[in-house]
């Protein structure tokens, strides 16, 4: 019997890296999936706080371009992977990365790298598994905002550092705000601190929108 669980465990992952390297997708799975990842943040055990870090919901079968390089997530049975470019085009050389789900991931696509647990939905996930109020970044690939690619999203209050300011996030009456300070700057004064709000509608730019979850 063990046997017989080594082998299908071991299939599961050869069926998951023959789909991503040939791209074949199973017929009997649903094309609007989606590769989520809930942050736990404290360490390999995903048994920390839910309320930090950075959140992410990708959609399967599209090339995601972020910070740089370029994703490509399937879902086959009960296992997600994806595919990750140093491309921004999801050409060339590739690593590929499978997990089965449920799984304690640690992700590094963008913002503050962290551990979460990562699941497969039918729909997009814009909170942590306790509900908190979350400042949604949603991408499209389609410059009226259509055809979602992935959202991320962080707590209310999250904080984002980096060697030259802090960024502080915030709802203000439904309203996304980025609060940044400069790093090292002191006291209250106007030149080391400004509120930025985040915009709500299309961005043709970026086809891209942030958006308020609150719970009330």
């Amino acid at each position: 019997m063990k046997d017989q669980r080594v082998w299908v465990i071991t299939f599961g992952i050869i069926a998951m890296m023959s789909m991503l390297i040939g791209g074949t997708v199973s017929q009997s799975l649903p094309t609007n999936l989606f590769v989520n990842f809930i942050p736990n943040q404290v360490n390999e055990t995903c048994e920390g706080d839910v309320g930090v870090g950075v959140g992410y919901s990708f959609a399967i079968n599209q090339c995601i371009q972020l910070q740089g390089r370029s994703y490509y997530f399937v879902v086959d049975a009960l296992r997600a992977g994806w595919k990750v470019y140093n491309s921004t085009e999801c050409k060339g050389k590739f690593d590929v990365e499978s997990f089965k789900n449920g799984s304690c991931v640690f992700a590094e696509f963008a913002w503050t790298p962290s551990w979460t647990t990562m699941y497969i939905s039918e729909s997009e996930v814009t909170s942590p598994s306790v509900p908190l109020d979350t400042i949604i970044y949603s991408q499209y690939s389609e410059k009226d905002c259509k055809d979602l690619q992935f959202y991320y999203y962080f707590v209310t209050g999250y904080q984002f550092a980096t060697p030259y300011f802090n960024s502080t996030f915030s709802c203000d009456s439904q309203t996304p705000m980025d609060y940044i300070c400069m790093e090292g700057c002191k006291g209250t004064a106007k030149h080391c601190c400004v509120s930025k709000e985040l915009p709500t509608t299309c961005e043709s730019d970026t086809n891209s929108i942030y958006s308020c979850n609150t719970i009330n």
